[in-house]
């Protein structure tokens, strides 16, 4: 198969694979935020992904009645907004990145050393929902291995000694077909420890209700110690 050919594949299945916060997704992450920070007000949060709100999120949503925020979601259906709304309104400085560069996202390509772009800036807190088992997704099999590597390298080096890290992910064997990876357990035991990362949650397996599918992905929530 021609270069160009993966090339095109690769910008197609991006275009096409969403990450989403389910409404379990986001209470998980306003805890450990408020767990964390006394005031969620500037804070810098590196979010991967153009992160949308998935299935239903009424505005009687607990963390919208207390930011006073209402999204204009219908209670059912599959309507989807963009999840940066929600942060930049509550006051955290918010970046985004996700190759299809929609919703004010940054279009970078996460197989490679994002680290320049952002001048040496440092984050308070990044999320990973739904993104990094994407990442090499058209491109060839040989290079899975370096993909995922220089993917968790750069959540690495993007934060600063402090800084909280949210994970929450395909749980390994449970989704078919999709993305080009997924995780367990030991993968996230062992990027602990060799890392020296604090752990706050987890990795632990969880449901998603959204899906109707029991204990089908993995959370893990750690900060960083050390660069």
């Amino acid at each position: 198969m021609m270069y160009g050919t993966l090339v095109l594949i690769y910008l197609l299945v991006i275009a096409f694979a969403r990450a989403a916060y389910t409404r379990q997704a986001m209470e998980q992450l306003i805890f450990v935020l408020n767990l964390k920070y006394e005031e969620l007000t500037d804070i810098r949060m590196l979010e991967f992904g153009d992160q949308l709100f998935i299935g239903q999120f009424p505005d009687y949503f607990e963390p919208f009645v207390r930011h006073n925020y209402t999204t204009f979601i219908p209670e059912k259906g599959e309507d989807l907004v963009a999840a940066k709304g929600f942060f930049q309104h509550i006051g955290i400085k918010h970046t985004s990145i996700d190759f299809n560069g929609q919703n004010g996202a940054l279009n970078l390509d996460c197989r490679h050393d994002i680290t320049p772009y952002f001048d040496n800036v440092e984050f308070d807190v990044i999320t990973n929902l739904g993104f990094s088992e994407h990442i090499g997704e058209g491109d060839v099999e040989t290079n899975l291995h370096q993909n995922q590597y220089t993917i968790w390298k750069n959540f690495h080096e993007l934060g600063s000694v402090g800084s909280l890290y949210f994970h929450h992910l395909p749980r390994a064997n449970h989704w078919n077909k999709h993305g080009v990876c997924d995780y367990d357990k030991p993968f996230f035991q062992a990027l602990m420890a060799a890392n020296n990362y604090e752990v706050v949650i987890g990795p632990v397996y969880i449901g998603n209700h959204h899906y109707k599918s029991p204990k089908n992905n993995v959370l893990v929530v750690y900060i960083k110690t050390n660069n």
